[in-house]
């Protein structure tokens, strides 16, 4: 059944060159297969969120948000959004640097 099924890594247009759809279409689509829930984890901020948080609530769907982020090596790390704080969670400014975002609980690397 696609309720037993939730993606926790679906990217949308607004990482770049990584993604294709737009939060919208990706938000009508998941619940036109008859998916209860999506995670939208754009690549390094928040970008697509507002646009999929919208469409998910017209659609039923329960929206799971974060961002997968990467440091200066190369390392990623998938974030929910309610662990982020700094200019990409607070929409401070429109181009938000990745090193700027803190994620909390999250040990450097040695």
């Amino acid at each position: 059944m696609a309720d037993d099924y939730v993606e926790l890594r679906a990217r949308s247009a607004f990482s770049f060159l990584d993604g294709a759809s737009n939060p919208e279409d990706l938000a009508e689509r998941a619940a036109a297969l008859g998916h209860t829930a999506l995670a939208l984890a754009d690549r390094d901020g928040l970008y697509g969120i507002p646009r999929f948080h919208g469409a998910a609530a017209k659609s039923g769907l329960r929206a799971l948000v974060g961002a997968e982020l990467s440091d200066a090596a190369g390392l990623v790390a998938l974030v929910p959004a309610e662990n982020l704080t700094g200019p990409t969670a607070s929409g401070a400014r429109s181009e938000p640097q990745a090193s700027e975002v803190q994620w909390h609980g999250a040990k450097a690397a040695s």
